[in-house]
């Protein structure tokens, strides 16, 4: 396959992260009490649709590194992993919280201490930052290294990171959802947004990347 082609498989899925993201990430925040079994349901399934589409997308940008340096190996394997990881867990983390509300009639937040879903709380919280983090971080070192993509676009990466490594003491810092640094808090949503939107810049770059 050509390096057209793997930029449309690694940019097209990039795309698609972020508008079916922009899709789920308000339906956390739609209902002030325990959401319905159905929200919870749908929030899951299109998860299961983002992260697919993450794995093409981390498959492709590995790809592209290593075309573009050979001997940055290394480096596009570990970004490729630790997306991987992440991945993984936003997939067990959806499995827990359905798990936790499948054959009731409503009532259970999971993303709540009480709902039978506490072990999805540090996986989407500090586990994934850390995750996240390192994903960032490796991916702007492959940037910088190979220049497969414009300085900013790793500088943005590096920000990011730094963000969502900020988060990961939040374990200490409580469960109250409200609360912006609480485990379970605010700077989830958020700094998954900014990872998104990183997703989506580097992703249009690459589909418009000549040669």
């Amino acid at each position: 396959m050509n390096n057209i082609k793997v930029r449309q498989f690694t940019g097209i899925p990039g795309i698609i992260i972020f508008l079916l993201s922009m899709v789920v990430l308000p339906l956390y925040f739609v209902y002030n009490g325990p959401p319905p079994v159905s929200n919870i349901l749908s929030r899951a399934l299109i998860n299961m649709f983002v992260c697919t589409a993450l794995i093409i997308f981390l498959v492709g940008f590995r790809h592209l590194i290593r075309e573009a340096r050979p001997d940055f190996e290394f480096i596009a394997t570990l970004s490729f992993t630790f997306g991987l990881v992440f991945a993984i867990l936003t997939f067990v983390s959806d499995a827990i919280q359905v798990g936790s509300v499948l054959g009731k009639s409503g009532g259970i937040d999971p993303t709540t201490v009480g709902s039978g879903a506490e072990g999805a709380i540090l996986l989407f919280g500090p586990i994934a930052r850390l995750v996240t983090s390192m994903f960032l971080f490796t991916a702007a070192m492959a940037i910088l290294g190979t220049h497969l993509l414009p300085k900013w676009t790793a500088r943005l990466a590096q920000v990011i990171a730094v963000f969502h490594f900020a988060l990961i003491p939040s374990i200490f810092s409580g469960t109250d959802p409200s609360h912006f640094y609480s485990i379970n808090g605010l700077g989830i949503p958020i700094s998954g947004t900014w990872l998104l939107i990183w997703i989506l810049v580097v992703s249009i770059m690459i589909l418009r990347k000549k040669g």
